[in-house]
């Protein structure tokens, strides 16, 4: 796959994942072919921006994470609430104290 075989983005779309109304249109995952759950924006140098479509599993077998979140511990947690709360599910957080003791 190259960069032609991609679908061109906005070019004011944010880098990283997008918003949940790329996800309600129907897109193939780039890696297995499966319905996409994940849509993500990457930038081209001298071409563009560009929809990186892929499914869950896909997403997570090819997304280095380094060892730690991009963004601080804190906002990741606040993110998670607000999605767990938008939702309606329950969300119960485990810190390394709950696992040890």
């Amino acid at each position: 796959m190259t960069v032609d075989d991609l679908e061109q983005a906005p070019p004011d779309a944010p880098l990283g994942s997008s918003g949940k109304w790329r996800l309600a249109e129907a897109h193939d995952c780039l890696q297995c072919g499966g319905r996409a759950t994940v849509a993500g924006v990457v930038a081209v140098p001298g071409r563009g921006r560009f929809w990186i479509d892929r499914c869950t599993p896909c997403m997570v077998a090819t997304t280095s994470s380094c060892g730690r979140p991009a963004a601080p511990l804190e906002e990741v947690l606040a993110a998670l609430r607000d999605a767990a709360l938008e939702a309606r599910v329950p969300l119960h957080v485990m810190t390394e104290d709950d696992r040890h003791g």
